[in-house]
């Protein structure tokens, strides 16, 4: 049976994939071109930073093995569409934040396998190396991400009219099935979620801080504005936990991987909603304060 709901993962992630594809245009790509900074502080900390933060925390922090790989496997995993609501609800840039989360999609299918192999190969050592084979992992990774988000991007510029109504339709029976399958998939895997869930909570709140605080680190020195710097800092620091999802059971068939991924979807969401609720905090105050000085 719990087999049976894990191959509800790979549609999952496509249908969100092909939701987000239907937010972009090509006219979204272009102004990436526009924020040069932005795109390279995002595209770099997704790509390189949170997966060298992933490895510097597996070594300062010295968890289970099960916990640091784990970790390592969501660094590597390109950002996640809830950035794009956390980015809509607290007035970040969301254009930038949905061309962001499209284009490290896009590129993650190139990446992500590489960088899950260099974990494994450092935290699971194990008489039988457990390995993503790269070129079959492109193509399902293909296969659930790159082309749906291509789909949806088509969809969107054959038919404008209608793709509001699709997207809001892919996005409820994704949530749906997710919130079936994510019970299940802690329950699977209760035992090690248990065991590993300390540990687990303390690494993934170093982690959330530590991919934050990359954003606001890249954006200080690239001098970008606090609305692209806050919305640079939610890019990096939620990650697309369904995929992550996706190579620690269908890929590696290794449940108790999942303990570090659900743990920090726990921590890391209310963190998130936090972190906006005091950008827009600390920005009302400001604006009260200047125009409280032009009177």
């Amino acid at each position: 049976m719990a087999g049976q709901i894990f191959q509800l993962i790979p549609p999952i992630i496509a249908l969100i994939m092909v939701a987000l594809g239907m937010d972009v245009t090509v006219a979204d790509f272009r102004r990436l071109a526009a924020h040069p900074r932005a795109a390279a502080v995002a595209i770099g900390g997704q790509l390189v930073g949170l997966p060298l933060l992933a490895f510097a925390l597996g070594a300062l922090l010295s968890p289970p093995a099960a916990v640091a790989a784990s970790m390592v496997i969501l660094a590597a995993c390109p950002g996640g569409p809830p950035s794009n609501i956390f980015s809509y609800l607290a007035r970040g840039n969301v254009a930038l934040s949905i061309a962001l989360t499209a284009t490290t999609s896009l590129l993650g299918v190139l990446t992500l396998p590489f960088v899950v192999n260099l974990g494994l190969a450092t935290f699971l050592h194990e008489a039988e190396p457990v390995r993503l084979e790269i070129g079959r992992s492109m193509v399902q990774l293909a296969g659930v991400s790159f082309f749906p988000i291509i789909l949806g991007i088509f969809l969107r510029a054959r038919f404008p009219d209608r793709v509001a109504g699709w997207q809001r339709r892919l996005r409820r029976v994704a949530f749906v099935l997710f919130a079936v399958v994510f019970p299940a998939l802690i329950y699977q895997a209760w035992e090690p979620f248990m065991r590993y869930l300390p540990v687990a909570a303390t690494s993934a709140i170093c982690f959330c801080a530590g991919a934050l605080g990359l954003g606001v680190l890249g954006g200080w020195l690239m001098r970008l504005d606090a609305r692209d710097t806050f919305t640079v800092s939610i890019e990096i620091g939620l990650q697309n936990l369904a995929l992550g999802t996706f190579i620690v059971i269908n890929k590696l068939e290794r449940p108790e991987l999942i303990a570090f991924i659900s743990t920090y979807t726990l921590i890391s969401l209310p963190a998130i909603a936090a972190w906006s609720f005091g950008f827009v905090t600390l920005r009302r105050r400001r604006e009260r304060g200047s125009a409280g000085r032009q009177q």
